[in-house]
């Protein structure tokens, strides 16, 4: 079997199926990118324990030379090393142009073609070769292949606005653990971490409700986000998966249903003792924070009228804008990745003032921050100076 592509389209075809395949949580074994090809299409796969991504290639796109007898042809090749071979060749002297697939038993021979660039020497054009061993396809494998399109119209300029400020805040572990996992309820999306718990409004339609996504599905969704306008989602319950089409790429995204609750806490909160400041101003002291080890000292001064935020090393005052309730004794140690986490999202996308409201319950202190969009809002908890 001879498979002929051009180098680009093998690696545009790869974007999200090297993402699925190539997953920390998967054993090194398990991670494979799977070729199935015919005359009249070509479709590329790579899968985790809850995602899987396939790319399909179609006729005229490349050129498949079966052997006698041949109608199908199915391989996979592991991972790390076929991405590694490929994304060695850049643009410089010289460019890739084709790259074919030989087989020959269990072995894979990948050639890839290089042509000189723009006045560069023609001695330059070369071919190199690398023998890949390949593994026996599991039946459970070709099984998963079998994904299901989107129906319903998600807008990614909308969609971004989660992942984007809540991807920041997932840890890469364990799928089912609470700061790994974005949680979409029909009134919120939300996050749940060691450090803040941060909720959004929930504004996207009903296929992105009532379901619970691992942090490498909300990094496919970042992906998707920055590439296309739309994409086309199916949520389909009796296989808790995500069907996510866009252009030639599908992917099948796991999803779970248990969420942690958020009712009691937010009952907790009011707004009679809070603060308004300006939202970039305190980002920028952060940074400067940041440069050191210390945690970050919050004092108001009724007084002066202001927030005094530093440590041992460095202070800034920040004005309050508007100020009401009992704040005169309000003074607490953070630590400043806390502060930053809270202050969730891209500044353009956010009001400039930021409302802190302080609700303090014995020796501790519940901090919400939020804007008067009331879109958003981040809680975390800190004993009392």
């Amino acid at each position: 079997m001879k498979l002929t592509i051009d180098y680009n389209t093998l690696m545009n075809a790869l974007t999200y199926v090297s993402s699925a395949s190539n997953s920390p949580l998967s054993l090194e074994s398990n991670r494979m990118i799977v070729f199935v090809v015919s005359q009249e299409n070509l479709s590329v796969y790579g899968e985790s324990a809850t995602i899987g991504a396939i790319t399909d290639i179609e006729k005229g796109n490349y050129v498949y030379e079966p052997d006698e007898g041949e109608e199908v042809a199915q391989f996979q090749v592991k991972t790390k090393e076929f991405m590694g071979f490929l994304g060695t060749f850049t643009v410089g002297r010289t460019y890739p142009t084709n790259v074919v697939f030989e087989l020959s038993g269990n072995r894979l021979n990948l050639t890839v073609f290089e042509e000189p660039c723009e006045g560069q020497p023609s001695y330059l054009k070369n071919q190199s070769h690398w023998i890949f061993e390949l593994t026996p396809l599991k039946k459970s494998t070709l099984e998963s292949m079998n994904i299901g399109k989107g129906e319903d119209v998600v807008m990614t300029e909308l969609l971004k606005v989660y992942v984007d400020a809540l991807f920041p805040l997932l840890s890469n572990q364990d799928s089912a653990m609470n700061d790994s996992r974005v949680n979409f309820s029909d009134e919120y999306v939300y996050v749940l971490t060691s450090k803040t718990f941060t909720l959004i409004r929930n504004k996207l339609p009903e296929c992105m409700r009532g379901v619970v996504l691992g942090y490498l599905g909300i990094q496919l969704l970042k992906q998707l986000c920055a590439q296309y306008d739309q994409i086309y989602v199916s949520k389909n319950e009796e296989q808790s998966k995500l069907f996510i089409s866009a252009d030639n790429n599908r992917i099948a995204i796991k999803f779970n249903r248990k969420m942690p609750p958020y009712e009691k806490t937010l009952s907790t909160i009011t707004e009679e003792n809070y603060m308004v400041v300006d939202r970039l101003m305190m980002k920028s002291i952060l940074k400067r924070l940041k440069l050191t080890n210390d945690k970050t000292n919050l004092k108001v001064n009724l007084d002066e009228g202001v927030l005094e935020v530093g440590n041992k090393r460095f202070f800034q005052n920040v004005p309050l804008n508007e100020h009401g309730g009992d704040l005169a004794d309000f003074q607490v140690s953070v630590v400043t990745d806390i502060i930053e986490d809270a202050i969730i999202g891209d500044d353009e996308s956010y009001l400039e003032e930021l409302i802190v409201l302080a609700n303090r319950q014995g020796n501790a202190y519940t901090i919400t921050f939020k804007d008067k969009s009331n879109m958003w809002l981040s809680i975390f908890r800190v004993l009392a100076k």
